[in-house]
């Protein structure tokens, strides 16, 4: 589904999941999931179902779907050994048999009716292509019908893309990190170009807008204005993704970029950058 307009939501608080129920997002991100050595589910720095998260899986979660955005988890992230654990637990689990960690995704995913999950490797030592091959192969087996996606640093496209030949087209799609790149258009069309198995309807352009991270004041036009650009170069353009959404509330900017970006997807119009 192109036209994608995706918010990562990490900081778990109840004024933020109000503001992602009105914006004009398709898709949330739930993250960051991480997988500890004993198999555990943590979303954060506390387990995904705990006290904290009870209103985000009663309420909030529940609303955002009746609204018709679609939720996934983003599992991994930095600085955690989420994937040494699954895959030592895929590895490890008889031919034929769940692994746990595996179930416990699924559990997730249909008790929270949730579209599916998204894989972000950023610590893992061995090969990206074999880990994202094993991952993919036992979330369908036992999750029929399941979305996987994949949030790669450009430096990981090219295994991306080797990874969506090799599965047969498995993800959805791919959010690329293209974070403060005032030449975003460019650098796209430049990794779409590299790529023989990932065409535009499958590359969304993931940006972080947060002045803070970027140092930039200009945010909001410098980058609507290359997503209208991709938008209009290609008319299956995958969509945006902004990591992360309560970096919006202390960027003065991101209000109207979000809103901007459904513009420029949807309608191909900018009415804040004319």
């Amino acid at each position: 589904m192109p036209g994608r307009n995706i918010a990562y939501y990490q900081t778990i608080q109840d004024t933020y999941s109000q503001a992602l129920l009105s914006a004009p997002v398709s898709h949330i991100y739930i993250a960051a999931v991480h997988v500890h050595s004993d198999r555990s589910f943590w979303l954060n720095d506390d387990p995904i179902e705990g006290p904290r998260y009870q209103s985000l899986w009663a309420q909030w979660v529940p609303r955002w779907i009746a609204s018709g955005k679609r939720v996934l988890l983003l599992l991994g992230g930095a600085g955690n050994g989420t994937w040494d654990t699954i895959i030592k637990d895929i590895d490890t689990t008889p031919p034929g048999t769940e692994p746990v960690t595996v179930a416990t995704i699924r559990r997730l995913v249909q008790t929270y009716r949730l579209t599916g999950v998204d894989l972000d490797v950023e610590t893992y030592g061995g090969s990206l292509v074999d880990l994202a091959i094993a991952v993919i192969a036992a979330l369908r087996t036992w999750i029929p019908g399941i979305t996987v996606t994949m949030s790669p640093i450009v430096g990981q496209v090219a295994d991306t893309d080797t990874i969506q030949g090799k599965t047969g087209g498995a993800l959805g799609w791919a959010n690329v990190q293209i974070y403060c790149d005032t030449q975003l258009a460019t650098t796209y069309a430049d990794l779409l170009q590299s790529c023989s198995h990932l065409d535009s309807s499958h590359l969304v352009a993931a940006v972080d807008l947060d002045p803070g991270c970027c140092d930039s004041q200009a945010t909001l036009c410098a980058y609507a204005n290359q997503i209208f650009q991709l938008a209009r170069r290609y008319p299956g353009f995958g969509g945006t993704a902004m990591w992360e959404y309560y970096d919006a509330f202390r960027n003065p900017y991101a209000e109207p970029w979000v809103d901007c970006a459904a513009q420029a997807l949807l309608q191909r119009v900018c009415p804040v950058c004319q």
